[in-house]
């Protein structure tokens, strides 16, 4: 008895019908293709944009956000604001700190500009270790920068403020140039520009400056009559 053969007949496989079939499964197979290269190209494209948006948010010296940064985490912050607070969190409860090295310039015409960059590397490392998940350490420019601090007291802030100035007292100690910052600190209005909490902040670093330098002062209502 012969066995039955399983093979596909030579007409069929020549036939209009099949070779239809045959182009009709290729172009499937081929549309997918695309369609994945496709997908995976978009990916690339997307994390590459994210990359860029990070990068352009960051300040290259020092690593910590630049004020373009601060300014998008601030009107982050106006959003929440708006909505109604948790259990957690108290509303209109925010401070900001801005800081400056003292003497920088001097620092710079007498050591040169590397060194300059090394104590700003090192003074913007000791604000990062110092600020929480969610509080924003940037550098403003030059030697000046800021931390903002979400649902955080000006007394809290303060503390903040002292502590960071002491640890740069401290990495110092048994080098070439002792550096030392002022710090001002104020109370967060979230129905003004981050320019004017800027400004506020500022007053109570020209305080700290006044007061001999290596303080931190708070703002108070007071110091913009006297401006």
């Amino acid at each position: 008895m012969s066995k039955p053969s399983f093979e596909t007949p030579r007409e069929q496989i020549s036939s209009p019908a099949f070779d239809m079939t045959n182009l009709l499964m290729g172009a499937v197979v081929r549309a997918l293709e695309l369609g994945a290269e496709k997908e995976k190209q978009a990916q690339k494209a997307k994390q590459d944009l994210e990359h860029m948006e990070k990068v352009a948010m960051l300040d290259h010296l020092t690593g910590l956000r630049n004020r373009r940064a601060l300014a998008r985490s601030y009107v982050g912050l106006q959003s929440g604001g708006r909505r109604q607070p948790t259990m957690y969190q108290v509303p209109s409860l925010h401070s900001l700190l801005v800081l400056d090295v003292d003497k920088f310039k001097t620092i710079n015409d007498t050591s040169g500009h590397d060194k300059g960059d090394e104590i700003l590397k090192r003074v913007a490392g000791i604000m990062n270790s110092r600020s929480r998940e969610n509080d924003i350490a940037a550098r403003l420019g030059g030697d000046e920068f800021a931390i903002l601090f979400p649902y955080t007291s000006p007394d809290e802030a303060f503390r903040a403020g002292e502590d960071i100035g002491a640890l740069v007292e401290a990495s110092g100690k048994n080098r070439q140039h002792k550096v030392t910052v002022s710090v001002g600190v104020a109370p967060i209005d979230l129905a003004a520009t981050l320019e004017d909490n800027l400004h506020l902040a500022d007053l109570a670093l020209y305080q700290a400056k006044a007061m001999g330098r290596n303080l931190v002062a708070l703002y108070d209502p007071s110091m913009t009559q006297e401006a």
